[in-house]
């Protein structure tokens, strides 16, 4: 156990302190950025998590210190855009971000000297400079010894042992970054170039790189003793069938099988337990207010347009605890190295895997992380199918119809609920994957490159981390649901009441009568012409142009709709409500299974998410060229999603499946 050194009695008080973490991806700087800062960044076992510098603070001995964590990067000449944001914060190049005083390059201990070269080319700045030694807890394993003391003779710099995801080693961390500036600065010179003029030039000739490989060579002789190891570790074993040609595709259809299956099999207690306490909540309030309009607010407003996207808040947290266990356990660079055999035909890469994989989650994110792929190209033509994935927020609308509308049965222990959300899921993967090959043989043509991609060591993730992960994707959800979703389950209770028709002598005008004659009515009216060719009535149609303000709001203002539709003052679950739901002109139901699953496909393949095109805008080049793209992804995403859905309806209805409302 390394003694954490304390802080001084007495503080000094001096100038905020500009520290910069740098290193190579996935060497733990994010997890060191969170035990300085007490701050929760996102942390996985896979390269390239952080893409874009974060800031947090933190005081030591009376002294202010400014953190930033930057994206991951292999040496001073950048070969993608997240590297280079990196580099230029490092050398000072981006006008809103001032140099930093000191500068910490964390070094992943086992893999010592990869991460050498990175290190020794900060070291040649001649800049204040801590070296963070982590995970020293592997080295054991992996039949490694590292001579602290005589690496700091062969770095001429302070190095720090650490175990990061421990805390082990950061009190004396912060005490050698309050120190760093006040110490003489390294030494170290490998080439006789000046190192501003080789980064200006772009890149170490051969024979600089040759002389770098020595050095690191040398240091490597003098500073780490190996041990015999067994033939195979651990992770070495697991790896033999995670990376099978054969096993290996297999083994991540299964886990996607499982995943899916737990999200009805695992979640549905917590469901229905959600479900039946919004239902006594609604009879609660019932009972409490007279019937009027506060009740209906309250009620077939409020609480039946958040109640029914909350009930399925466990199956997103069973979502979000799967991604994490591929993330942290090391499985998702696997993943993206089994699957770089399948994508390379189709013009990408297994690097372009882990973006889309991670748009599972969210699309935003996930275009973000696209800043690790070095060809421009092949990102941006990522970025194009990203939001083909289907995301977190796709989830309420997939749980909603398919529990609505395939039955609940389970044959040799598979669920058929579990096995159509698959089907949702890998129709989106596979849109994604043949989208992406039409962008890379037409617009975005060019040669794809080799994966180089490093597998980190195969872990037990860590439980705590796990559900410190799970909460924090689930409390945005919990945010959206109480801001937005409210605020809009409000907005359409008003206009789905509001204007009143006056009856005439000796009418009384129903609930559904206000419903179609009120504002939200004659909205709805105007634009299902536009969706009836797809078997869809006004209702569909307002929730579908609600869903754009965000993908979960279309279950929200399907709940307020149909509340106000009953106008009893109760809240029943979703799913029987639209089960139930018949055109009052015609009687026919309205919700088909034809009309269903021609909703789900278009929710499938529509791009309805203005935070997802804003960061297309952003990251495709900003302006018009940016926004040329993202309308260009709108476009043919709205196509998809409006041909699958017409297909579906009207090829049920000429094979004589039934129709519609």
């Amino acid at each position: 156990m390394v003694r954490e050194a304390r802080s001084p009695r007495k503080e000094r008080v001096r100038e905020p302190l500009r520290v910069a973490l740098v290193g190579n991806p996935n060497c733990g700087k994010s997890t060191i950025f969170n035990a300085l800062t007490g701050l929760r960044q996102r942390v996985a076992n896979f390269p390239g998590v952080t893409v874009e510098r974060v800031e947090g603070s933190y005081r030591y001995a009376g002294t202010s210190v400014s953190l930033i964590d930057l994206p991951g990067m292999h040496g001073l000449t950048p070969e993608s855009p997240a590297e280079a944001i990196a580099v230029d914060a490092v050398l000072g190049r981006l006008q809103d971000l001032p140099l930093a005083d000191v500068l910490v390059v964390v070094v992943d201990a086992e893999n010592l000297e990869r991460d050498l070269h990175l290190a020794s080319q900060i070291l040649e700045l001649g800049r204040p400079t801590v070296v963070a030694l982590n995970r020293v807890d592997r080295l054991d394993a992996a039949g490694m010894n590292v001579d602290v003391i005589e690496l700091i003779h062969e770095l001429d710099a302070v190095v720090i042992p650490l175990v990061a995801t421990r805390g082990e080693g950061i009190g004396r961390l912060r005490h050698a970054i309050d120190r760093a500036a006040e110490l003489p600065r390294a030494r170290l010179r490998l080439m006789t170039e000046d190192v501003g003029r080789r980064i200006t030039r772009g890149a170490d000739d051969a024979d600089d790189a040759e002389e770098r490989n020595r050095w690191i060579a040398g240091v490597m002789e003098r500073a780490v003793r190996r041990s015999p190891r067994a033939a195979r570790t651990p992770s070495g074993r697991v790896d033999a069938i995670i990376l099978h040609r054969t096993w290996g595709p297999l083994l991540f259809l299964a886990v996607m099988v499982l995943m899916f299956q737990a999200m009805f099999t695992w979640a549905r207690p917590f469901a229905d337990g959600i479900q039946g306490l919004v239902a006594l909540a609604g009879v609660a309030l019932g009972g409490l207010i007279p019937a009027g309009e506060l009740r209906s607010l309250l009620v077939d407003g409020a609480l039946n347009g958040v109640g029914s996207v909350l009930v399925f808040l466990p199956q997103i947290a069973i979502l979000f605890l799967f991604i994490g266990i591929l993330e942290d356990s090391g499985y998702m660079a696997r993943a993206a190295f089994v699957m770089d055999r399948w994508m390379r035909p189709l013009g990408l890469h297994g690097s372009s895997f882990i973006p889309l994989i991670s748009g599972y989650a969210c699309a935003v994110p996930a275009i973000l992380s696209t800043r690790t792929i070095k060809d421009p190209k092949e990102r941006l033509a990522t970025i194009m199918v990203v939001p083909l994935m289907s995301c977190s927020a796709r989830l309420p609308v997939y749980a909603l119809l398919v529990g609505a509308f395939v039955p609940a049965t389970v044959v040799a222990g598979v669920s058929l609920q579990g096995l159509a959300m698959l089907a949702m899921y890998l129709l989106g993967t596979v849109a994604a994957l043949a989208s992406a090959a039409v962008f890379r043989r037409t617009l975005l043509e060019s040669e794809t490159r080799s994966l180089i991609i490093e597998l980190p060591p195969f872990v037990l993730p860590s439980a705590r981390v796990l559900a410190s992960s799970v909460w924090q994707r689930v409390r945005v959800f919990l945010r959206l649901a109480g801001t937005v979703i409210f605020a809009l389950s409000i907005l359409f209770w008003a206009l789905a009441s509001y204007p009143k028709p006056k009856p005439g002598p000796g009418q009384v005008v129903t609930a559904e009568q206000q419903l179609s004659q009120s504002a939200l009515g004659t909205i709805g009216h105007v634009i299902e012409p536009a969706v009836r060719p797809l078997g869809y009535d006004w209702k569909i149609a307002v929730s579908m142009v609600a869903s754009f303000a965000a993908r979960e709001v279309f279950v929200s203002t399907m709940g307020t709709i149909y509340g106000v539709a009953r106008g009893d003052g109760k809240a029943p679950a979703l799913a029987d409500r639209i089960r139930a739901e018949r055109n009052p002109e015609t009687g026919r139901q309205v919700y088909t299974p034809l009309v269903a699953f021609g909703l789900l496909a278009f929710y499938v393949f529509a791009l309805m998410c203005t935070s997802t095109l804003t960061m297309t805008v952003r990251e495709t080049g900003g302006g018009w060229r940016g926004a040329g793209w993202a309308a260009l992804q709108f476009a043919y995403m709205l196509a998809l999603a409006y041909g699958s859905a017409f297909l579906i309806f009207r090829g049920g209805l000429a094979l004589g499946l039934g129709g519609g409302a």
